[in-house]
């Protein structure tokens, strides 16, 4: 990891992305991203569901960017958030 406060997010627990009540993947994200801002950067998380399934893309990208992405996002088959 390039930054260690993201390491120590990560390492802190185990981060789920399944639909019980373990998963805390939007909250670890939304953790990560508060500190990723502090360096201009974040990751966006588009969301796809596919029948009961879930698929994830997670992208880097520069804050500016970022911002610009989620005010212009439009789609019927993700959902986007950071």
């Amino acid at each position: 990891m390039e930054y260690p406060e993201i390491s120590e997010i990560v390492c802190k627990e185990k981060i789920y992305t399944d639909c019980s009540d373990y998963d805390n993947f939007k909250k670890s994200m939304t953790a990560i991203n508060q500190e990723l801002d502090t360096h201009g950067i974040r990751l966006v998380v588009l969301e796809d569901f596919v029948y009961c399934d879930c698929e994830y893309t997670v992208l880097k990208l520069d804050k500016a960017l970022a911002d610009k992405m989620l005010s212009s996002w439009s789609s019927d088959n993700f959902e986007i958030y950071l």
